[in-house]
């Protein structure tokens, strides 16, 4: 897919909905399975099909650390995968990070929501100023809802969640991610040389395509 989908083009299936139910969705559109790739130790299982008569693909991602399941789909079919499957977007997700009961609902949200950061900071990307002392180099501004749900989630008494957190700090494109490690550094003890490694390491960067200058 390409990097230029916005988050509100993710969803994340109902935890009590399959994969199989996109299977069959494809099956009875008719669309091409184009890629089907195992999961690997550290990397979500990853099908795309072509839509019938498009130019378009969705993607199912089945993340087996994180427990969730993303349905990608471009503008052109997005309406009809939120009629057909049960889906939450990123609006769902923030509010299960904020107040779900179930911390292993709260920490399965925030595991999804580092994915959907991703996709928010590269839909961003093309819109945002060039480094003036990498000009290589796009410069993000902090998505805020991001920043603030990882914030939250440091405070949350249960470690599971903290790390998701975390995790989501530690790999985020934006830049305020750097200020919130830097302020919890001496309140994760456990989590300590995690941080110290990605503060010396960085915020990650996203490169300026040539179309986009």
């Amino acid at each position: 897919m390409g990097t230029e989908l916005a988050d509100s083009n993710y969803f994340v299936l109902h935890p009590d909905t399959s994969a199989s139910a996109v299977v069959d969705l494809a099956a009875r559109q008719g669309w091409e399975l184009t890629a089907d790739e195992p999961c690997g130790h550290d990397k979500a299982s990853v099908r795309r099909w072509r839509v019938t008569g498009s130019d378009s693909d969705v993607e199912l991602m089945v993340n087996h650390v994180g427990g969730h399941r993303t349905i990608v789909a471009p503008d052109a079919i997005r309406d009809r995968i939120v009629e057909c499957l049960p889906l939450w977007n990123v609006d769902d997700l923030f509010e299960q990070a904020r107040s779900a009961v179930d911390p292993l609902v709260r920490m399965r949200a925030l595991r999804a929501l580092q994915f959907f950061q991703i996709a928010a900071a590269m839909h961003a990307a093309p819109r945002s100023p060039l480094d003036p002392e990498k000009p290589h180099l796009r410069l993000i501004a902090d998505d805020e809802r991001y920043l603030a749900a990882f914030r939250r989630g440091l405070e949350d008494p249960v470690r599971g969640v903290q790390r998701a957190a975390l995790a989501g700090l530690c790999l985020s494109f934006y830049p305020g991610a750097q200020a919130i490690l830097r302020e919890y550094r001496d309140r994760l003890p456990d989590h300590i040389e995690t941080i110290d490694w990605y503060l010396e390491k960085g915020t990650y960067r996203i490169q300026a395509k040539p179309e986009d200058s």
